[in-house]
């Protein structure tokens, strides 16, 4: 009998210890019996059918190739709904690495959140996404009712936002709304500002998620529940005065990036996003 501990034969006859925690591996007669970090098993038929918990392992080792694509989808029931959430993005680190960093994935809901009695336009949501009510729904309601096992695989996610005046923040959310350059891949997106930097340069510091919010359609999302187009949700932003900017008026030529500033505040609906790693 031979038993082998990274990669060396036991003294089986004089009992020699060792701890558990400082294995490799282990075989036995040729056999490997203990991996440390092996990899779960995975479901062949996708996303959907393996649990948080192995779809964490395989992007925080960075083993996503033939399992894990941009465009995936995983449903999750939060507060008595169920949101379908797309992968967005898997995270290589190779540039904006504070921001995306390697082994990471973001997901992004499919539907807005339910409307709040909260709008966008009013109250704390006129002073921009880091003080608003928005915000702490997203990182308190929201991010308590959804599941333990994914909870535990969420890491948190740092923005950069910054404002015409050049004033940049970093601000960290487990839960948040996309960007403004995540949303659209520019800054220059409004037709009620002439200023092309109105809301700063967000391009060094955030990546545009074009396979799930590149053009006008793909950005359209129903309010979750219902089959209604819920046809603005927030972006979180760090804003000169307010924090409704809003996606929307699909079928307006008047807003050709199909993102317009909703002063009136009738807004109330946010899309969830998440990162794991």
């Amino acid at each position: 009998m031979a038993i082998t501990f990274n990669g060396t034969e036991l003294d089986v006859e004089n009992s020699q210890i060792f701890n558990l925690s400082d294995v490799d591996t282990i075989t036995f007669n040729g056999t490997t019996v203990f991996e440390k970090n092996a990899a779960p098993a995975w479901d062949s038929r996708g996303l959907q059918y393996n649990s948080w918990e192995t779809i964490q392992w395989y992007i925080a080792h960075g083993k996503t190739s033939g399992k894990i694509a941009v465009g995936n989808t995983k449903t999750v029931a939060i507060s008595g709904n169920t949101y379908t959430m797309k992968v967005a993005r898997i995270n290589d680190g190779s540039s904006k690495a504070e921001y995306y960093p390697a082994n990471t994935a973001d997901f992004i809901a499919e539907a807005t959140t339910p409307n709040q009695t909260t709008n966008f336009g009013s109250g704390n949501n006129l002073r921009g996404w880091i003080n608003s009510s928005v915000r702490t729904y997203l990182n308190s309601t929201i991010y308590n009712a959804m599941p333990s096992d994914l909870k535990a695989v969420i890491v948190a996610k740092k923005n950069r936002l910054r404002d015409k005046n050049g004033t940049w923040d970093d601000v960290t959310d487990k839960i948040w709304s996309p960007t403004l350059y995540e949303t659209v891949g520019t800054n220059n997106a409004f037709t009620t500002y002439t200023n092309t930097d109105a809301f700063g340069d967000e391009s060094p510091y955030n990546f545009w998620y074009s396979s799930v919010l590149g053009d006008k359609n793909s950005r359209r999302r129903y309010q979750v529940g219902t089959t209604t187009w819920g046809k603005y949700w927030l972006i979180s932003t760090k804003n000169v005065s307010h924090l409704d900017v809003n996606v929307g008026n699909f079928t307006s030529t008047s807003y050709p990036q199909n993102v317009r500033d909703e002063n009136a505040g009738t807004v109330n609906s946010a899309l969830i996003c998440f990162r794991i790693g």
